[in-house]
């Protein structure tokens, strides 16, 4: 866990929020001039990491290499850690952009892969993942038929190979926070980070957050003077999934100068609107 963070330069507190219909925001979204600043938010890590399902992928792969009577147990249990890791990947980068709210309250792996490849299907090998990680588990689970050590190893060098590109290629740690914003600037490190805020910059910004109730919004600013702002928002699930994705690879091509903020604060109207650095 991130520790609090002393704001050095209190928050601004004339920022005033208005409501509006999904399309003004869509239309807000691009008339932002092109800008090469951004920030991003931190991605707490719950549950087992995505290493540790290799790792025992892995291990359960050597025993089954050199296993006799048990080696079907061992083959089983490499393939199902191997998707599983997947499985695991695939929820950080879906909570990372917000797109966890696109899936049902239980989503299978199936459901999380179709979502995956219309976000990321031009780096994402879904066909590799299809065949040679979810199939020999899946076959494994539901028509009782154990992987042989060949599709066993497939399956976990595959989900080793796709997860380490990915997360080279895009951290599930680092979401979208503010694009196009640059008032808050950081010291310290990661024992006690200290933020100040040095003004707006006169350009408008983007922003996606959490309300206190922990709905996402996603709204654009527009600074009114050094301290002061007026931020039209809707709820991010008003938004249709394609304009989400679009909005997701646009804000990509810029990366985050900032990630590591574990908090830093807008407020308005009595409440505390999280608008980088949060864990999510």
């Amino acid at each position: 866990m991130w520790p609090a963070t002393p704001l050095a330069t209190p928050p601004p507190t004339n920022i005033g929020w208005k409501l509006v219909e999904p399309e003004d925001i869509m239309s807000a979204l691009r008339t932002l001039e092109d800008v090469s600043s951004a920030m991003g938010r931190t991605i707490s890590y719950e549950g087992e990491k995505v290493e540790t399902y290799l790792a025992w992928a892995k291990a359960e792969l050597i025993e089954a290499e050199k296993a006799g009577s048990d080696r079907k147990r061992h083959t089983t249990q490499a393939a199902g850690h191997a998707k599983r890791a997947l499985d695991r990947l695939f929820d950080l980068y879906l909570k990372r952009d917000w797109l966890g709210l696109r899936l049902g309250p239980r989503p299978g792996f199936s459901e999380k892969l179709e979502l995956m490849k219309l976000r990321s299907g031009e780096y994402l090998p879904w066909r590799s993942i299809d065949q040679l990680v979810s199939r020999p588990r899946n076959i494994s689970e539901h028509e009782f038929v154990s992987p042989t050590v060949q599709e066993a190893g497939l399956a976990v060098e595959n989900a080793t190979m796709i997860a380490e590109g990915m997360q080279a290629r895009s951290n599930p740690l680092t979401g979208p926070a503010v694009f196009g914003f640059a008032g808050w600037s950081f010291s310290g490190d990661q024992s006690a980070w200290s933020c100040e805020f040095n003004g707006f910059q006169g350009k408008p910004f983007a922003l996606i957050c959490q309300d206190r109730d922990q709905v996402p919004l996603i709204g654009v600013g527009c600074p009114v003077n050094s301290h002061a702002a007026e931020i039209i928002y809707c709820k991010l699930v008003d938004i249709n999934q394609d304009p989400h994705i679009e909005i997701l690879k646009s804000w990509a091509k810029v990366p985050p100068d900032c990630c590591r903020a574990p908090c830093v604060m807008a407020i308005a109207a009595g409440r505390w609107m999280a608008i980088s650095g949060v864990q999510g």
